[in-house]
């Protein structure tokens, strides 16, 4: 009993030195600034204009101590593959992983700068930590196609993994890192606008019914159970399937997916769309704010400043086939 209560010791340190790491290091990441970068704005034009250009890892980004032999080594073992997924293309981008935590972070940090200054200046930059491993810093403009993500991942080394399990001895973690870069162009998106009159549109009427059920918790549109605390729903939103309810301690939950799309561009053009139309159903004093998530997925909600009910228009993949998921939520 002693040995396994030391072990899961081990594992909250190990994961409260990664979440502590991780968290100083996105404070960081948010605060990228211009930089000159010559050899990294020719690749980012170039990849603005439609080309196929591997970004590289210029040694302007090397750390000031570059004549330092592991300075060099993690930034010359940048490597760069691409791929085209149903019209989408996607170039992910990456160095070793190396337990020189400072270095890669150093290199995340300077390529968000450089290609935040290359990119210009009405480029919008957002800092999200997506999970206790991943921060990232998203750069993104309003209705352009390419989007650049420069993340720090982190992991626990797998050699310091087993060992003082095994033996029940508590031992100091042993964490890497590496940088990494994706850059996602979607396929042409073209969202279509808003109806003009939203008595006309079919989604209104069924959305504004769905979001008063939420204020009993669904109660009233509850079937079949499918499950513990959950059940299908009796309601459906238009060219939406699989609407289902569930209920917990802290949240309601309404859910339907929309649409299988042949790539990410296709699914943002109808989310965009979708989201218009949504926000013009339910008026003021909704308003609409955007999250991302990574990969090239986003996330759209609807809420009221004051209100307890959020509807959320999410991209996922699903089967690696991108998918809508609606859900309007009411928090207890």
């Amino acid at each position: 009993m002693r040995a396994y209560d030391t072990t899961r010791r081990s594992h909250l340190n190990r994961h409260q030195l990664c979440r502590q790491m991780l968290a100083g290091m996105l404070t960081s990441l948010a605060a990228a600034v211009a930089v000159e970068a010559a050899d990294t704005c020719k690749e980012v034009a170039t990849l603005q204009a439609g080309g196929e250009s591997m970004v590289s890892l210029p040694m302007t980004l090397v750390p000031s101590r570059s004549e330092e032999k592991r300075a060099y080594e993690l930034a010359s073992s940048w490597k760069c593959t691409s791929e085209v997924q149903g019209g989408d293309w996607l170039l992910s981008c990456s160095s070793n992983w190396s337990t020189e935590v400072k270095l890669a972070y150093e290199l995340t940090v300077g390529l968000a700068k450089e290609i935040r200054a290359c990119a210009g200046s009405d480029w919008r930059q957002k800092a999200v930590r997506l999970s206790e491993e991943r921060a990232t810093t998203f750069l993104y403009r309003e209705g352009e196609s390419t989007e650049f993500e420069t993340s720090l991942l982190m992991r626990e080394a797998p050699s310091s993994i087993g060992i003082a399990e095994a033996v029940g001895v508590p031992s100091k973690p042993t964490v890497e890192v590496r940088a990494e870069l994706a850059v996602i162009r979607l396929a042409p998106v073209r969202p279509a606008g808003v109806a003009t009159s939203t008595e006309s549109d079919p989604l209104c009427a069924p959305v504004r019914d769905i979001i008063r059920h939420a204020a009993s918790d669904f109660r009233g549109i509850r079937g079949a159970p499918t499950g513990d605390k959950s059940w299908v729903a009796l309601q459906a939103l238009p060219d939406a399937a699989d609407c289902s309810v569930s209920d917990s301690s802290a949240y309601a939950s309404y859910q339907c997916t929309r649409g299988s799309y042949p790539n990410r561009g296709a699914l943002r053009a109808d989310q965009i769309s979708l989201t218009r139309r949504m926000a013009a159903c339910l008026g003021q004093p909704w308003e609409t704010a955007l999250r991302p998530r990574g990969n090239g997925m986003w996330v759209y909600g609807l809420s009221k400043k004051d209100g307890d009910v959020e509807v959320d228009i999410r991209g996922r993949l699903r089967k690696e086939r991108p998918t809508l998921l609606i859900e309007i939520d009411r928090e207890k």
